[in-house]
């Protein structure tokens, strides 16, 4: 039923996309259907009080309602048509749209309708219907033809729409929709070009299920939208629409209240009394709202051609007998020959710096450079207009970001890809120049500025690769790092601190390891020019966000990531390991006290959320000696307490090249680190705790880095580092074991908004691998498939939500660890002797930007879902071939945490997802 349902609704929408694309020029050019739409229009009339099944059929299809919201119908025979029945989607009553689709009487519907159509409004009232009946008054003399200043068109018959078509209509370009997240529905307009193309899509339904909207609601406007942008008919009717002006002229209110002056929110340029804004222009009426047209202009378009579009211009009484002679051919046609829009380049335009000296900074206008200021010359010239240049042109990457992202540029977050919550920021200034708080406000407070600069010293962009001196070919398997734990390490390495660390001077050719921010693979290198001029202008503490002393401290500290090397050096410089004893740490900051500025490196004398900070975020208040935190920090000398046992003028030797020392091994045996092994066809994520099974890099790096690799027993290895079970764990001191992961079951009741309590039933096969086909329905305590569940168990048996029997298992959300997203895995792995189809049945309550869900095949996504399913149970399932596979069903914290109780019914998921009758077959 549902698949018939989504069939005729695609069909509905393939015939009026089909409608619309019908070329004005093409219906202008008819005389055949000019020289008939008296009679066409006649028969229309007629055929709308007898017409099976139309929205006027009132006293069979409806009660009496309330009469109180007047709204355009969602009939597609009465485009045209205001009327206050109860006939439209619930989605309408939401505040964000109660005010742009229902009306408190039907006046204010038409005048809405007819400035935004063109057409003269038709007004049906159901109420009136009811209470008058048939025999009395016909339908159509409520109908209202007081308009005077729009465009009349009738509705002509299906033959002639038809004939015309064939015979007249011209290729047109394929549509192209949009998701408008303030609307609540898709677009086709041609505007497509001020977003990315990331959201640009061929068909109504893959716009509204993008993740961004709500899909049944966004297709339900998106459906109406469609239908009222169908032209009606070739030329406009030769008679009058009624025999009768009806009884009530239509009036606008305008008093004091409703005629307050703002930005129009769908013409640019504009303002408006049309009193169609956000409801949070109120909270700061003084920047948005305005007593009058000329303030308004004033206030919000300073200098620039301001339209005025008043909705409250008195207009003459309707005459007491209908017009003899209409206007013979629309009051304005479409143009012939449109403008043609720019379209950004492929490459971005690059100068030597002779040539850029003079380059203003603006929002990059490529695809693929969201949240980026730029100073390339690849803009419109009319920005270079005095009018527009102050709000498209800025003198400094800085004033470019905080006009542009609402907000200062951080230094240390100058990234290369944004986060996807903000990519409507590529909108250029007219999202922040038109008032929309919708699309750009999750990227306050601006903090994810990207700073693009094209002016190079006389040197070519930089690429992926090195200009000169290249390595030789990458190995299959590079040298890989690893990104670090949110709590620092309880375990120092040395008794004292030892002084300022000691940097080898880097050969001629090459200079510090730094972050290659053009697009490809995240990368670290040491080249002298293959950086933006501007960062030589920053300083000591924006640079030591950029700049760093080896390849590890540039991957660790800036991308948070495992990155690629590019050693364009005959050696890379490495220094000294300072550390402290256990009743002392790093040096940091003394804060919150009245005394001088000073520095400590004891262990609870700062705050303890420090603790949870990301590694970028604590390199910029613990230090490894005394007078780099004073320097880096207060920028001056300052007061140093020492905390430690020891004095920092007792010499101790560090052997800093020592796996044993450096990572607190004894024996034949290592802490526990994170190894990487593989086979033929799956890599096999583990940890160990060998001596020799990690690079030598890692014992040259600082006790806070060692603390992100080192760990004191197997699971907290897996856990920090990998962020689920591992799928080995090789154990050299003791043999090999495995980690025997376990499902826990919630005892009753649907899961809660936060995982309630449970009792863990053991499964001894755990981690074993499939060899066979079966499905496993978690219907009771022998679990039938070994699954890879995490340690702690990151998913419940739940005892309501179910495809079959009355048992299914569901996540437990992963929280957020300072600025380290987390996911809930539930993992198999296969080794069959012949091919077999896994499947599962899901049911998804995530939604972007704060989690999605996906099936993954050997780490490859097959099945993303970035919204939710809507409450439906679905499958998802892919074919694995012979052999060994590991398959993942994976719940993964977006890119965005939410701020807001998600309970609350907003829409917004509740990131739980169901999972039932899963296995091989």
């Amino acid at each position: 039923m549902e698949e018939s349902s989504r069939k005729r609704r695609s069909c509905i929408i393939a015939s009026v996309a089909a409608s619309a694309l019908v070329s004005a020029d093409a219906l202008l050019d008819s005389s055949a259907a000019r020289s008939s739409s008296s009679q066409h229009d006649n028969a229309h009339r007629q055929s709308r009080r007898t017409r099976p099944g139309s929205l006027r059929d009132a006293s069979k299809r409806r009660r009496l309602p309330s009469c109180d919201a007047w709204h355009v119908s969602v009939d597609p025979a009465e485009f045209d048509t205001c009327t206050n029945s109860e006939d439209y989607p619930p989605e309408w009553n939401r505040p964000d749209l109660k005010a742009l689709m229902l009306y408190s009487n039907r006046k204010k519907c038409c005048k809405a309708l007819e400035e935004m159509l063109n057409v003269k409004c038709r007004v049906v009232d159901v109420c009136q219907e009811s209470q008058l009946g048939t025999g009395t008054v016909q339908v159509e003399d409520l109908v209202s033809t007081t308009s005077t200043t729009t465009t009349t068109t009738s509705t002509t018959t299906t033959s002639t729409t038809a004939t015309t078509a064939a015979t007249t209509t011209k290729t047109a370009a394929p549509q192209i929709f949009y998701p408008v997240p303030q609307s609540g529905l898709c677009l086709s307009n041609d505007q497509h070009d001020i977003v990315s193309p990331f959201f640009q899509f061929s068909t109504p339904e893959e716009c509204c299920s993008s993740g961004w909207l709500d899909y049944e609601s966004c297709l339900s406007l998106t459906i109406h939208a469609l239908y009222a942008a169908v032209p009606s008919t070739a030329s406009p009717s030769m008679a009058p629409n009624t025999d009768w002006p009806t009884w009530n002229p239509t009036q606008y209110d305008c008093t004091a209240v409703h005629s307050l002056w703002h930005m129009s929110t769908t013409k640019l340029f504009t303002c408006t009394n049309d009193n169609l804004y956000p409801k949070e222009w109120m909270l700061e009426s003084d920047i948005y709202l305005f007593p009058s047209a000329d303030e308004c202009c004033l206030g919000r378009f300073p200098g620039l051609a301001c339209n005025i579009v008043d909705l409250c211009v008195p207009t003459p009484s309707p005459t007491k007998m209908p017009t003899n002679r209409p206007t013979k051919l629309p009051t304005q046609a479409p143009t012939h020959a449109p403008t043609a829009t720019m379209s950004p380049t492929e490459s971005p335009v690059y100068y030597t710096s002779g040539e850029c000296n003079d380059n203003k900074w603006h929002m990059s206008r490529r695809s693929t450079e969201a949240n980026t200021c730029t100073n390339d010359k690849d803009y419109p010239d009319t920005w270079n207009h005095e009018t527009l240049s102050m709000y498209f042109l800025m003198a400094s990457p800085e004033e470019c970001c905080e006009k542009n992202y609402f907000g200062e540029l951080d230094m240390y977050n100058v990234i290369l890809f944004s986060n996807i919550t903000c990519i409507f920021a590529v909108v250029l200034s007219l999202w922040k120049l038109c008032g929309n708080v919708y699309t750009v406000d999750p990227c306050r407070p601006g903090k994810e500025c990207i700073i693009y600069d094209v002016c190079y010293e006389d040197t070519d962009p930089p690429t992926n690769k090195p200009t000169a001196h290249p390595t030789s070919l990458p190995t299959r398997n590079p040298a890989w790092t690893h990104p670090p734990t949110n709590r620092p390490t309880t375990r120092a390495t040395t008794k004292a601190p030892s002084g300022k660390p000691v940097t080898t001077k880097p050969a001629m050719g090459c200079g510090m390891w730094h972050p290659m921010t053009e697009e490809g693979p995240k990368s670290c290198t040491n080249g002298l020019d293959d950086y933006p001029s501007l960062w030589n202008s920053f300083d000591t503490e924006a640079k030591s966000g950029v700049f760093f002393n080896t390849a590890e401290d540039c991957c660790l500290t800036y991308w948070s990531l495992p990155c690629q090397h590019v050693d364009l050096c005959d050696y890379s410089p490495t220094g000294n390991v300072s550390g402290g004893s256990a009743d002392c740490g790093q040096w940091h900051p003394v804060v919150g006290s009245t005394g001088p500025k000073s520095c400590s490196n004891g262990k609870d004398d700062y705050p303890a959320s420090w603790d949870s900070l990301s590694v970028a975020q604590k390199g910029k208040i613990f230090f490894d000696s005394p007078d780099d935190c004073c320097q880096s920090y207060w920028k001056q000398s300052c007061g140093q307490t020492n905390q430690c046992e020891g004095s920092a003028s007792d010499p101790i030797n560090d052997n800093v090249n020592d796996p044993v020392d450096s990572s607190g091994s004894t024996g034949d045996c290592a802490l526990w680190h994170p190894t990487q092994s593989t086979s033929d066809v799956v890599p096999l994520v583990s940890c160990s705790n060998g001596k020799d099974d990690y690079p030598k890099s890692w014992d040259t790096l600082t006790s806070t880095q060692k603390a992100s690799l080192f760990f004191e027993d197997p699971e907290e290895c897996c856990q920090s580092y990998w962020g689920k079970a591992c799928r080995s764990i090789d154990d050299k001191c003791a043999g090999t074991g495995n980690d025997s992961g376990s499902i826990p079951v919630v005892s009753s009741g649907n899961p809660t908004k936060k995982p309630t309590s449970s009792s863990i039933l053991q499964n001894d096969e755990q981690h074993d691998t499939m060899t066979s086909l079966g499905t496993d329905d978690f219907e009771d305590s022998s679990v039938a498939l070994p699954w890879i569940v995490g340690s702690p168990p990151q998913w419940n048996i739940n005892v309501k939500e179910s495809v079959s029997g009355t048992h299914s298992i569901v996540n437990m959300p992963a929280t957020w660890n300072g600025l380290k997203k987390g996911q809930s895995t539930l993992a198999l792995k296969t080794n069959l002797s012949q091919s077999a189809r896994f499947k599962c049945n899901v049911k998804v309550d995530t939604k972007m930007p704060f989690d999605w869900f996906s099936l993954r095949v050997d780490g490859k996504v097959k099945y993303p879902y970035y919204s939710t399913s809507n409450g439906k149970w679905t499958q998802v399932g892919s074919v694995l071939s012979a052999g060994e596979h590991f398959v993942e069903l994976v719940v993964e914290n977006g890119p965005t945490p939410p701020t807001f109780d998600r309970s609350t019914g907003l829409s917004y998921g509740t990131g739980y997802v169901w999972l039932d009758d899963c296995g091989l077959e």
